[in-house]
């Protein structure tokens, strides 16, 4: 079999065995080679650059009777075939070998759109999804702040188009307003929907006022309506920690000597992100202030909060265990005398744990204080 294509300006590398006509050399040469092609009912294939060589090629073949197929191998149509993808109309010869996209490593699978291929090549495959939720909304974000990404948009300005295109179709295919919201601003400024995210997933649980105190109302009420889970393994922008620390801190300082209770601590701990060092070291202080009696329940319910939190180990964790509030040694009645070995045991089994955890703590008991002194007599 014998093909003829035209391939215009097409300048990748030739497929193997292909014979490429760019002069009239090499047109007398193929029409050689066409014959003994034949005449040995080999096959042949034959990529022609211009227009007057490709029609001369055709009368050559009609004249002598030699059966070729002729076909036009525009850049659109080569792209289409290498990439096994659907062209658009809007992309023409011109933006594929001026962009040089035939020129691109491109990972082949199943046909898709040219733009899904483009922008899952270069942004990656998260742009496979045929809609935005909670569940892929934090790896877009993510990828669509990478400091690398803009140098992508700027190689190649037909990967702006695309994404315009993908994040329109994830607008009309949502019946969600916090969906649309985020596509339009993934359009405009995904730095900012980046920081405010950040700023949403610190402060969401604490009085609104904080979030308020860093973004508009406009948008707080915005960002109040994006799943919690949406956000939860979103990297966190540095600029907006600085901001929610603020926020928090101030928080904590206004709480003052407030939390005396388990269940004061309780409407706390439910406010933090547990996302932060400085919330674990602030919750830390609140165990440490002697102000309510600590039990593991407790300690198991902040380790829960804090177990996946950055900087923060297992061994930080397990720490916390100091916290939890001794059960009072047994105290002898004013008119009791113990014997020796009875003093000795309550020292080993019952003060020595107790006094421990006394100093840990910074906790005076004065009833212990005063056993002891008997002790001493």
């Amino acid at each position: 079999m014998i093909e003829v294509s035209h391939i215009r300006n097409y300048d990748q590398p030739l497929h193997e065995g292909t014979m490429l006509i760019e002069s009239d050399a090499d047109y007398v040469k193929v029409c050689h080679a066409l014959r003994e092609s034949f005449s040995q009912k080999g096959s042949l294939k034959i990529w022609v650059r211009q227009r007057w060589h490709f029609d001369w090629l055709r009368n050559f073949t009609e004249q002598t009777n030699i059966p070729c197929t002729f076909s036009e191998k525009t850049p659109r149509i080569i792209l289409a075939d290498k990439w096994n993808v659907t062209i658009p109309e809007w992309l023409d010869d011109e933006i594929v070998t001026d962009q040089n996209l035939l020129g691109m490593d491109i990972e082949v699978e199943y046909q898709v759109g040219f733009g899904d291929r483009m922008l899952v090549s270069l942004l990656g495959q998260a742009f496979y999804a045929e809609k935005l939720d909670s569940v892929n909304l934090s790896e877009i974000v993510t990828v669509m702040t990478r400091p690398e990404v803009s140098g992508h948009f700027n190689a190649y300005p037909v990967l702006s188009r695309c994404f315009e295109e993908k994040v329109h179709a994830w607008e009309r295919r949502s019946n969600q307003a916090w969906v649309k919201r985020v596509c339009s601003d993934l359009l405009n400024d995904p730095e900012k929907l980046w920081k405010e995210l950040t700023l949403w997933s610190l402060l969401g649980g604490y009085p609104k006022k904080l979030l308020e105190y860093v973004v508009t109302a406009e948008r707080a009420l915005f960002l109040q309506s994006v799943p919690s889970d949406a956000i939860s393994d979103l990297p966190l922008h540095r600029v907006a920690i600085e901001q929610a620390l603020t926020q928090i801190e101030m928080f904590f300082k206004d709480l003052g000597s407030s939390v005396k209770s388990r269940s004061d601590f309780y409407e706390i701990l439910k406010c933090v992100s547990g996302r932060l060092g400085k919330e674990f070291q602030l919750i830390t202080g609140l165990l440490a202030s002697n102000r309510f009696e600590v039990s593991r329940e407790d300690i198991f319910h902040v380790q829960e909060k804090f177990k996946s939190c950055p900087g923060i180990s297992g061994g930080r964790l397990a720490t916390l265990y100091q916290f939890v509030t001794l059960k009072r040694p047994s105290l002898p009645e004013e008119d009791e005398s113990w014997e020796a070995d009875k003093w000795i045991s309550w020292v080993v089994n019952e003060y020595i744990p107790y006094r421990l955890w006394q100093t840990q703590n910074g906790h005076y008991d004065a009833k212990i204080e005063d056993v002891v002194q008997r002790f001493s007599d």
